[in-house]
């Protein structure tokens, strides 16, 4: 039988101290779904592992992504059809395995008679997503009058059409809670407010890390055969404590809330942005409309929260009220950002 992960309890933590006085086969410095799925693989081969994360799980990235769990259309683009397949093999076993924390979602892609290319390239995307994941064809074509039926304004008077396709929407930080739970409950130690402030070395080699709990200001010197730094885009910190030099470059996506009154939709649609190209999407998430995302360099200091910029703002606004016309979508329509 799994024991339960009281992750809120002080008790819980009390419990993980008292068995930090042995060496492990593996430490894991981040708490979002990279480190969560590492802790639950290692207790699942019996191995003692301990997760370490400096706020609260799934505080990073793992909080503020796009929802979606998907194959990675994009990627077909680049040529990089293993991933691809990857992604979508993944996905499947998701939908199959943690029903109600991923759940299929129809996509729209919406053609113009202004750009014909996109009608044979979304086509072919469309259709290697099956391939790629050897299953017959699950994608159809929608008309005119189909694609203004699920897209309130329905953009250009030139709309030919769309396609539509399956992808998976998820609730991203209660996803990274359950596969935690499941790591501990297989022997996994998981521990938040608890940073990794450096890494021990011996013989050049990387052997251990330094762990202060923030809740009870106290330190220990942990050692472990393994220590994966699966910190996101806090991982050069632990980097420049090895005097190596920074490898990430931090970039920003912003996303709207806005409420489902204003912009209701059943199913998501992903647009090309004509000024920059990028494809943006809105999608139904959580009883409201999800629009994102945009794609910036961020300059500020990764240790402050990050912020949906007013100019990122009005873009994504803008975004909306030109592919969805009529519903003259403002600020006040906003329930909340997140990037």
């Amino acid at each position: 039988m799994e024991r339960s992960f009281p992750v809120w309890n002080g008790g819980w933590r009390d419990e993980v101290w008292s068995k930090l006085d042995q060496e492990l086969d593996l430490i894991i410095i981040g708490g979002g779904i990279t480190g969560a799925g590492l802790l639950n693989e290692a207790a699942r081969h019996g191995w003692k592992v301990l997760l370490v994360e400096e706020k609260d799980f799934a505080w990073g990235t793992s909080s503020r992504s796009s929802k979606l769990i998907h194959g990675g259309m994009r990627y077909i683009k680049q040529l990089k059809l293993g991933l691809t397949r990857s992604l979508l093999l993944e996905r499947d076993t998701l939908l199959d395995e943690v029903p109600g924390l991923v759940d299929p979602l129809p996509f729209v892609l919406p053609t113009y008679s202004s750009r014909r290319i996109d009608r044979w390239a979304y086509g072919l995307g469309v259709t290697l997503y099956d391939v790629l994941r050897g299953k017959r064809k699950s994608w159809k074509w929608l008309s005119h009058q189909e694609v203004r039926r699920f897209l309130p304004g329905g953009g250009e008077e030139k709309l030919q059409g769309g396609f539509q396709y399956l992808d998976a929407v998820t609730e991203d930080a209660r996803l990274v809670l359950r596969v935690l739970r499941e790591g501990a409950g297989k022997g996994g130690l998981a521990l938040s407010y608890a940073r990794a402030e450096s890494l021990l070395r011996e013989g050049g080699k990387v052997v251990g890390v330094e762990l202060h709990d923030l809740l009870e200001d106290r330190r220990i010197h942990l050692r472990a055969r393994i220590v994966v730094n699966a910190a996101g885009s806090a991982g050069d910190r632990l980097r420049e404590t090895l005097h190596r030099k920074a490898r990430l470059r931090p970039l920003r996506g912003a996303h709207l809330v806005i409420r489902r009154d204003r912009l209701p939709l059943d199913q998501g649609a992903s647009f090309k942005n004509p000024g920059d190209g990028r494809h943006l999407y809105l999608l139904p998430w959580e009883g409201a409309t999800l629009v994102g995302c945009t794609d910036l360099d961020h300059g500020d200091a990764l240790k402050l929260e990050p912020r949906a910029t007013g100019d990122e703002v009005k873009y994504l606004l803008d975004f909306v009220n030109k592919w969805l016309p009529g519903r003259e979508i403002g600020p006040p329509d906003v329930l909340s950002t997140f990037a």
